[in-house]
């Protein structure tokens, strides 16, 4: 009897540990807030710099990220070849790079890219936001 009893407290008390255990994950997505380019559909001439500049931040922590570009059927761009991925530690991190847009981008395909970041947090939560842009020839 006192062994039945035992075993019923055991399992009520694991019961409630696992449960508050599981209230206290992250359940946000991590947010990314782009400052460059500072709008959609901007444009930029060949030969210009592209400065990229995204904000990446969670409650809970980050795990990585990574950037590309990408055209506008959403293949990897060969023309702006941009890809970087990293871990990182820490609820928010800055992520800048720039690139001089080389000439006879703004003729392939209609001149139309997206610059693409994923963020995933410590807890598995992914995200990806893109921020569209032309190359004008």
């Amino acid at each position: 009897m006192k062994m039945t009893r035992f075993i019923v407290i055991a399992i009520a008390a694991s019961t409630i540990v696992f449960g508050l255990n599981s209230c206290n994950k992250d359940k946000e997505d991590p947010t990314i807030t782009f400052h460059q380019p500072f709008m959609e559909d901007m444009h930029y001439m060949e030969g210009t710099w592209f400065k990229m500049e995204a904000y990446i931040d969670d409650d809970a922590g980050l795990s990585n990220y990574a950037v590309f570009i990408t055209d506008s059927i959403g293949l990897n761009s060969l023309e702006l070849d941009i890809e970087f991925q990293s871990d990182v530690a820490g609820t928010g991190f800055l992520h800048r790079d720039s690139i001089v847009i080389p000439n006879g981008t703004g003729s392939w395909y209609d001149g139309s890219y997206n610059l693409n970041v994923v963020a995933k947090d410590a807890e598995g939560n992914e995200v990806i936001q893109q921020r569209r842009f032309f190359v004008d020839p």
